[in-house]
């Protein structure tokens, strides 16, 4: 039978060729300068939204919008239309520290950029957006499980991976079973 894709959802994943410490330097200043925010993080460390006035954020910010603009054919842009990083945060997970399922509201793609992630420090998890997908299929029932019929998708992360996904779409980060801190960033996209 021929399937015919409706509705599709996907992440995009890429690897930076960028010197991770140099960021990694700068946002343990950061994290010794403020005491952070408390938004979908249980433990850990969420800095305040980054002033890409700096000029090493501002490095940062072009890296990311440099790889945001090839998906503009696959997701049915206009030509006249540039995705830009209207924000973007540091995070700092811990033994035992993890996030919350959420959304980024008020966006069009989300991301993650990894710098720092010892081992065991924990997934990226998305949650399917069918929400009645529990209702008819029995977890039991799949022998393998595929983008048809799993409830969650979980991306293994490493150091200097990006993950960009829909906004909307409900994601969380499993609690850390290292003792080293997991460093990423969040950042969120709008269009011009």
């Amino acid at each position: 039978m021929k399937e015919l894709t409706i509705f599709k959802t996907s992440i995009f994943k890429t690897m930076l060729d960028i010197d991770l410490n140099k960021f990694i330097k700068k946002f343990k200043v950061m994290k010794k300068e403020s005491p952070g925010r408390v938004i979908s993080n249980a433990g850990g460390w969420q800095s305040y939204d980054f002033n890409f006035n700096d000029s090493l954020l501002k490095e940062l910010k072009e890296h990311i919008e440099n790889q945001i603009k090839h998906l503009h054919h696959q997701l049915g842009f206009k030509k006249s239309t540039r995705l830009y990083v209207n924000n973007g945060w540091c995070n700092f997970n811990d033994y035992q520290q993890y996030n919350t399922a959420h959304s980024h509201p008020n966006s069009i793609l989300s991301g993650v950029l990894y710098f720092q992630t010892p081992p065991k420090c924990g997934s990226i998890v998305f949650l399917n957006p069918i929400q009645l997908l529990n209702h008819a299929w029995e977890t039991d029932s799949a022998e393998t499980y595929t983008p048809h019929n799993s409830t969650i998708w979980n991306v293994p992360v490493k150091a200097g991976m990006m993950v960009v996904f829909p906004s909307w779409l409900l994601h969380r980060v499993e609690a850390s079973k290292s003792y080293s801190s997991r460093i990423s960033i969040s950042f969120n996209t709008h269009a011009r």
